[in-house]
């Protein structure tokens, strides 16, 4: 995928794009993933535009209801400048487009399959700055894959 692909991403979409990682593709696969361009130049003096795309699939019993309820969290970190920003998935500034329903809790075996996709930049309200932010995700204990994003300015 190119850096460019995520320029398409709708913010607090919770729906598949083309740059999403392809949790579906591996029936077997439980826990969450991350994906992010490794560059974005910014312009101006606003948060600058960084999606970050993930999706989830986990076990009801493992994430339990509670976590879900609190959904999906971000961690942002540039180490350069001693800086940590936090910031949940979707937020909930406009209502999320769509999203799959999750099964009923008391279905055995039950899985919630779900996507998300933050402009980080703007959630965090990232300062526009030359920086390689290192990004995670948690949802409930499931902590998922580093993502480095190196921002640069428009020269």
């Amino acid at each position: 995928m190119a850096d460019e692909d995520f320029a398409l991403v709708e913010s607090e979409s919770l729906l598949p794009w083309p740059c999403s990682p392809r949790i579906e593709d591996d029936p077997e696969f439980r826990g969450i993933r991350i994906v992010a361009p490794q560059r974005v130049i910014f312009r101006g003096k606003g948060a600058p535009r960084v999606m970050v795309c993930g999706g989830y699939h986990l076990p009801l019993g493992y994430a339990g209801l509670a976590a879900l309820e609190h959904g999906v969290w971000l961690i942002a970190t540039d180490i350069e400048h001693d800086r940590v920003f936090v910031a949940p998935a979707v937020t909930h500034e406009g209502e999320p487009t769509e999203h799959a329903p999750a099964p009923p809790p008391t279905a055995n075996g039950a899985t919630v399959l779900e996507y998300f996709n933050v402009d980080i930049g703007r959630a965090t309200r990232m300062p526009p700055q030359t920086a390689t932010w290192f990004v995670y995700a948690i949802i409930g204990e499931a902590v998922s894959n580093v993502v480095a994003i190196e921002l640069d300015e428009e020269r």
